[in-house]
């Protein structure tokens, strides 16, 4: 099997391929961060095979204000340290 190592290579140089706009883009305070609570998206796998999780398939629910870890599916899910939460973004991933 040849290796894709000098096209993949190219693509980037030339630019062919751009990172996608967050999908999720969550901004938690430091007092939050200090206090430590949970993230409004779960990013734990260090519980091994999570692909049959009820989150992962249709007909989910949020507790809360949760976001669906499908997201990280999707696209870049970033999260942004010392800010204002009401400025977080969640595009719809319902789809």
């Amino acid at each position: 099997m040849e290796s894709l190592l000098p096209a993949n290579a190219r693509l980037f140089r030339k630019g062919y391929l751009k990172q996608a706009k967050p999908v999720v883009c969550d901004v938690r305070s430091f007092e939050s961060v200090f206090s430590r609570e949970h993230p409004r998206i779960n990013d734990n796998e260090a519980y091994g095979d999570q692909r049959n999780l009820p989150d992962l398939g249709t007909g989910w629910q949020p507790d809360g204000d949760e976001i669906n870890r499908a997201a990280f599916l999707i696209g870049p899910v970033v999260t942004k340290t010392g800010g204002d939460p009401t400025k977080s973004r969640v595009a719809d991933i319902g789809k």
